[in-house]
């Protein structure tokens, strides 16, 4: 499965030939993939750093 080093989006080749797929999000892919609707949340390591970047601590 090729994920993009930068942004992280995955080519899905479902149903085209290998390397002609579209580029799309991880969530998207996730999503299409299991029929789950991913949620976007911190966890307590990022939650905490943005915090103390946001001066909340």
């Amino acid at each position: 499965m090729p994920i993009c080093c930068v942004c992280k989006k995955i080519r899905d080749d479902s149903g085209h030939e290998p390397g002609g797929g579209s580029w799309v999000s991880i969530e998207k892919f996730a999503g299409e993939k299991t029929g789950v609707a991913p949620t976007s949340t911190y966890c307590p390591h990022c939650a905490e750093a943005v915090k103390k970047e946001l001066g909340l601590d």
